[in-house]
């Protein structure tokens, strides 16, 4: 029985290549003001953060205007619901880029992501605010990425 693991489809009215590049160079636009590291090639890694929250995460796969797929090195999910607050360690977040004639759909796989975590309703709700801060981000110039109260 394969366990049901995080998808999202959502449909953004960008080219492919616009949305590759906010995947790989443009996420402190619509996931995080917090963003540090390279995302832009095989092997890099970068680390977002959401204020005491953090995610490390290691480039695994890049196909130009086509997939990029992140896998998570560390994890901190700070709340204090959470017993386990390193759930997404070792998971895989691949993204599906698929242009159509005036639009293209963007899939969210998030591997390991399933409804038996701890974390699965708080993440799900988290992707669905980020994947709709992706779409406006690239739709209208504007993402509503987290930005931590201490920070301007």
């Amino acid at each position: 029985m394969n366990p049901s693991h995080f998808k999202q489809t959502i449909t953004i009215h960008a080219s492919a290549h616009s949305v590759f590049e906010a995947l790989i160079s443009e996420i402190s636009k619509w996931w995080t003001k917090e963003f540090k590291g390279q995302s832009r090639n095989m092997l890099d890694e970068f680390t977002v953060r959401f204020g005491s929250s953090h995610k490390t995460m290691v480039v695994v796969g890049v196909m130009q205007d086509a997939r990029v797929v992140w896998e998570c090195l560390d994890a901190v999910i700070d709340l204090p619901e959470l017993d386990n607050k390193s759930e997404w360690e070792g998971t895989r977040m691949g993204w599906t880029i698929d242009e159509q004639d005036s639009y293209t759909e963007l899939t969210l796989m998030h591997i390991g992501l399933t409804p038996e975590l701890e974390c699965y309703q708080v993440c799900e709700q988290g992707w669905n605010t980020y994947m709709q801060s992706l779409k406006l981000y690239l739709e209208t110039g504007t993402g509503k990425p987290y930005i931590h109260a201490g920070n301007n």
